[in-house]
C-alpha cells in the first residue's frame, strides 16, 4: 500500500467591511464592502493499494473533520471528493507543477468554484502499523501500554 500525507490551502471568496480613506473629492473616509480571497488550511492522509489508482483516507480543516476518495492519474493528475458529514460533497481537481506543488480547483453547488494548492508526501507504511505486543503501542482504558 502506497500512504501519502497530504497538507494544502484552499480560497474562499468573501467579503468585509472596509475603511477607505480617500480625499472629500473621491467620498472621504468612507466604509465600502471589499472583496477577498480567504485562505483555509487542510492536512490528512490516504492510502492506494498497490495495482490501483484510488483510494481513500481522512481530512481536517477549519470546518472540521471529513472523509476523502482520491483518485492519481498518471504521476501529474489527482481528483478527489471530499464528503463532511451531512454537507454537499465537494470535488478537487488537480495538476502537478515542475516544483512538486499540486495546483487546481475545487467545486460544490453550494459554494460554487475556487482555487486550490498541496503537497502530497509518501509516507512509510510502518507508521501506521501498531503491534499491541509491543510496549507503548496499545490503547487500553484511556492509556498507551
Amino acid at each position: 500500500m502506497r500512504i501519502y500525507g497530504i497538507v494544502g490551502t484552499f480560497f474562499q471568496a468573501g467579503k468585509s467591511l472596509g475603511i477607505v480613506h480617500g480625499a472629500e473629492s473621491e467620498g472621504g473616509t468612507h466604509v465600502e464592502v471589499q472583496h477577498q480571497a480567504a485562505s483555509h488550511a487542510f492536512s490528512g492522509h490516504f492510502g492506494i493499494q498497490e495495482g490501483y489508482d484510488y483510494g481513500g483516507g481522512n481530512m481536517l480543516d477549519e470546518f472540521g473533520p471529513s472523509r476523502i476518495t482520491v483518485t492519481l492519474k498518471g504521476e501529474d493528475e489527482m481528483t478527489f471528493e471530499k464528503h463532511y458529514q451531512g454537507r454537499p460533497m465537494i470535488w478537487y481537481s488537480l495538476k502537478k507543477r515542475e516544483d512538486g506543488i499540486w495546483d487546481g480547483t475545487y467545486e460544490n453547488p453550494e459554494l460554487g468554484t475556487g482555487i486550490a494548492r498541496c503537497k502530497l508526501i509518501e509516507l512509510d507504511e510502518s507508521m501506521f502499523n501498531i503491534n499491541p505486543s509491543e510496549p507503548g503501542t496499545a490503547w487500553i482504558d484511556g492509556t498507551w501500554t
